[in-house]
């Protein structure tokens, strides 16, 4: 039977609203066929095993990462019986992350959202001494989340986004992407970052970038892992997702002010990437 899993109480402990968890599992049994409401970062401590993905299977060992979106069907077979990994679990909707430059980060998409061109997860094997590092971190994520000391939150958004800097940081040498791609690059990714309320066409974009349509769009995929303008609109939304918490602005105040130009494209659009409505996150409201 297949098994949906909720991030809700996931890691044994109480039931929190904050969007992060840190479930450790040692040892890890096989598994059955499963998928996630949330985005897993797995980080394989020790052992080994083989991780399914559709028709894919790929051998799993220590210092392993992946990065499973939600909603990929997954599972751990033919497992040794030291096979110990940490799961942690997150909605990167919901997560209080600034923006700032941290989209800048070639690698970001594949350890945020698990995105990898050509691939429905992401996967990197980390070195040793960078493996020993990320444990660190991940130990001290599970400390604040088990034990929730004054402040855990700050605590562990803090620690999160340094292991999501190393690790995107790796994957992109991992993947041997040129530095210089991300150098040409990043100009039109601030410019995004700066107007993306408004109209952005390509053609502005291959101004910025001084590239032709083609060209532009091949480099911004190898450095972001989108494209132009998906990563516009996962700026929007995310903009989109703060006002909605933070601000008195109605749903049509919101859609106008980040130009979707209505409510009703607004609210497919931010459904598509968040799976809820508008209407539904003013209404339930969450504070972390």
């Amino acid at each position: 039977m297949l098994e949906c899993k909720i991030i809700d109480g996931h890691n044994g402990g109480s039931i929190t609203n904050f969007p992060l968890h840190v479930a450790w599992n040692e040892p890890q049994v096989d598994t059955t066929e499963h998928l996630h409401s949330y985005t897993e970062l797995v980080l394989i401590l020790k052992g080994n095993s083989v991780h399914y993905c559709g028709e894919t299977s790929v051998p799993v060992m220590q210092g392993d990462v992946l990065v499973v979106p939600p909603g990929i069907v997954h599972f751990y077979r033919n497992s040794s019986e030291d096979f110990s990994l940490v799961n942690i679990i997150f909605l990167s909707d919901q997560l209080p992350i600034p923006l700032i430059d941290v989209p800048l980060l070639p690698g970001f998409q594949a350890v945020f959202h698990g995105k990898s061109p050509g691939t429905k997860y992401t996967f990197l094997h980390l070195p040793e001494e960078d493996f020993l590092e990320v444990r660190k971190l991940v130990i001290a994520l599970r400390h604040d989340d088990e034990t929730r000391p004054s402040g855990y939150r700050f605590s562990m958004l803090g620690t999160f986004m340094m292991m999501l800097s190393r690790l995107a940081r790796l994957h992109s040498h991992e993947q041997g992407r040129n530095p210089q791609i991300f150098l040409h690059i990043n100009g039109v990714i601030s410019y995004l970052n700066r107007h993306f309320k408004e109209p952005c066409p390509l053609s502005k974009l291959c101004q910025v970038a001084n590239m032709s349509r083609a060209t532009l769009q091949r480099n911004f995929l190898a450095a972001t892992g989108t494209s132009p303008r998906q990563y516009q609109l996962q700026l929007r939304i995310a903009e989109a997702m703060t006002l909605l918490r933070t601000s008195d602005k109605t749903v049509d105040d919101i859609a106008e002010e980040l130009g979707f130009g209505n409510r009703n494209y607004f609210s497919r659009q931010f459904h598509k990437i968040t799976g809820k409505t508008p209407v539904h996150v003013k209404k339930n409201i969450e504070h972390f």
